[in-house]
């Protein structure tokens, strides 16, 4: 649900997920996030548990924002053979 809302928003600039538990089906539900919101402008996903597609998946969604400015991903689990991205 609150990835619904935040694909939707044309008003919220900063959204902090941090910590929140989602794990590769929620990272990729926040890659399409990025890549279809224009509004928002930093986004931390800090401390969820990412795996090697969700990385991926987000990076190439960062090839379609231009409004984006700070993603955090610090601490994030990257599991399935992901090192440094």
């Amino acid at each position: 649900m609150t990835f619904l809302i935040l694909q939707e928003n044309i008003r919220l600039k900063r959204c902090n997920l941090a910590w929140n538990g989602f794990g590769p089906e929620g990272g990729l539900h926040i890659a399409d996030v990025i890549a279809n919101n224009q509004a928002l402008l930093d986004l931390d996903i800090t401390g969820n548990r990412l795996d090697f597609n969700t990385a991926l998946a987000i990076a190439k969604s960062l090839r379609r924002n231009e409004e984006l400015h700070v993603l955090k991903v610090r601490s994030s689990t990257l599991r399935g053979g992901c090192g440094i991205i």
